[in-house]
């Protein structure tokens, strides 16, 4: 099983945004999973997995629990963040 996070940024000499260009704007940010070793990936989403926020997405930081290799745990720069 493999996990990754795609974050969607923007720097410029005078700002700087992540997830979109606004709170309600789409962002390509998202967090994916692989059963086949990386040949397809599916997106993780709020519809199919329970207490993640929906979009737009900032940064995404991913953990494994030490204590429980089926537990990853996943911190999402949201409008309704959430760990």
């Amino acid at each position: 099983m493999l996990f990754t996070s795609l974050w969607d940024f923007r720097r410029k000499g005078w700002t700087f945004r992540s997830g979109g260009d606004g709170p309600t704007a789409s962002s390509a940010s998202g967090l994916y999973r692989s059963a086949d070793g990386g040949k397809s990936w599916t997106e993780i989403t709020p519809q199919a997995n329970k207490g993640f926020p929906p979009k737009p997405y900032g940064r995404i930081a991913l953990a494994l629990a030490p204590s429980d290799s089926k537990t990853l745990y996943a911190f999402v720069e949201s409008t309704d963040s959430a760990l």
